[in-house]
């Protein structure tokens, strides 16, 4: 799986390359009821060399598309300060049309700029479980 163009370019003229982040989630369905698939991710701020920088920012890139295919993030963007950690929830519900045993996949760079940016390449994968946990 690879990433939109847009996010190699961005990466090239920051000549630093993407790390890529694998998100699994698996919805499940049971007696004609769909429970979405939640999954936290957290990010962080070990430290600053600067200080002057009081905190971390991070920020998903093109959030309306995640939602057209039926993916929340939440926060989308914020702020994380030195010595602490953030946890974003991601969220999937099946969209209307979602054919069963499809899996839904895409890709969306996430930007941490700290004293240095970094741009981690996530792909999101889902799909809905008939079977019982």
């Amino acid at each position: 799986v690879t990433c939109p163009s847009s996010l190699l370019a961005e990466s090239a003229v920051m000549e630093k390359p993407t790390t890529p982040v694998l998100v699994t989630l698996q919805a499940s369905y049971n007696a004609g009821t769909i429970t979405p698939a939640v999954r936290m991710l957290q990010v962080g701020c070990i430290r600053s060399t600067q200080p002057s920088k009081k905190s971390s920012e991070f920020l998903w890139d093109n959030v309306a598309s995640l939602q057209q295919q039926g993916f929340s993030v939440e926060p989308s963007k914020g702020t994380v300060e030195p010595g602490h950690k953030r946890t974003i929830t991601v969220t999937w519900t099946p969209p209307s049309g979602y054919k069963p045993y499809e899996v839904v996949q895409t890709c969306v760079p996430v930007t941490l700029k700290g004293d240095e940016t970094n741009v981690y390449s996530v792909t999101l994968m889902a799909s809905v479980s008939t079977t019982a946990d």
